[in-house]
């Protein structure tokens, strides 16, 4: 396959996958996957299939997720070419993957250590900053989804927003308390945000490069380093260790799917350790 053949094979492999009903996030990996296949290989056949898998296992030494994510991306172009019954993936297995406990953060931890490190690093910044990680934290809400909120998205009365989620196409509610209300009228006005603008004037990369920042100056007990996705977790967790409605957190954080939220009923040892202890030295007990 010469080089034209295959930005032309690409080109219709994008648009396959654009009226396929996944989100635009796969399409951007499963896109970027067959695109790194096509720099190593000019054909797409079982033996360059496996030599692409045994490159990414043994040299580039991935880990599950990704490794699987690289398996995921060249059955799609299979099924996409109509080579699904030629090229075997039967044989080929998925890496297991080891759920661990989520990660996260306590409401404890984003008021006293959160915060105050925002303004330290961010005088003037701080207001939107502290606006967008409550919100987050008490929505669940993905960094992608929260950026493009626009202040006319808001119910202030209510106390909801209306989302659209790109990952699975679909419109959910989320909820914020009266306290995170507050804090987001307090931004609006001090930063003056208008109806029709991003809410929380934040980037992705100036949210990643802030929490960087508050990784080298703070530390937290459940967390070894803060991301965006860290406050989505820490919802879930919440909820979770309150409630212990698991259709409540799948719910709330818009999964599809409940292996997605059972990793929050997961606890890790010193939850393991307490939590027994609790049990066993109550008066259901003696």
């Amino acid at each position: 396959m010469t080089y034209e053949e295959k930005i032309t094979e690409l080109d219709k492999f994008f648009r396959w996958l654009k009226f396929s009903d996944i989100s635009d996030r796969s399409i951007e990996i499963y896109f970027g996957i067959m695109k790194d296949f096509f720099n190593h290989f000019h054909e797409f056949n079982m033996k360059t299939v496996e030599e692409f898998l045994i490159m990414c296992r043994d040299v580039r030494k991935y880990e599950p997720n990704t490794y699987n994510q690289r398996l995921n991306g060249l059955k799609k172009f299979a099924n996409f070419k109509g080579m699904d019954i030629l090229i075997d993936f039967r044989h080929i297995k998925q890496k297991k993957i080891s759920v661990k406990p989520s990660e996260f953060v306590t409401p404890k931890e984003l008021h006293e250590k959160i915060f105050p490190a925002i303004r330290n690093i961010y005088i003037n910044k701080a207001p939107r900053y502290i606006a967008a990680f409550m919100f987050l934290f008490e929505t669940g809400l993905r960094i992608s989804e929260l950026v493009s909120i626009k202040l006319s998205d808001l119910d202030l009365e209510s106390r909801c927003c209306k989302i659209y989620a790109q990952k699975t196409k679909e419109y959910r509610y989320v909820y914020f308390s009266d306290n995170c209300k507050n804090i987001i009228l307090f931004h609006v006005n001090y930063t003056r945000v208008k109806l029709d603008e991003p809410l929380f004037k934040i980037t992705i990369k100036g949210t990643v490069h802030l929490l960087n920042k508050i990784n080298e100056i703070c530390k937290f007990e459940n967390c070894t380093k803060l991301h965006p996705h860290i406050f989505r977790h820490s919802t879930a967790q919440f909820i979770m260790d309150n409630t212990g409605d698991i259709q409540l957190v799948m719910k709330l954080l818009g999964h599809k799917c409940i292996q997605s939220t059972f990793r929050y009923t997961l606890k890790n040892d010193k939850q393991a350790k307490d939590a027994h202890e609790k049990l066993f030295s109550s008066k259901k007990y003696h």
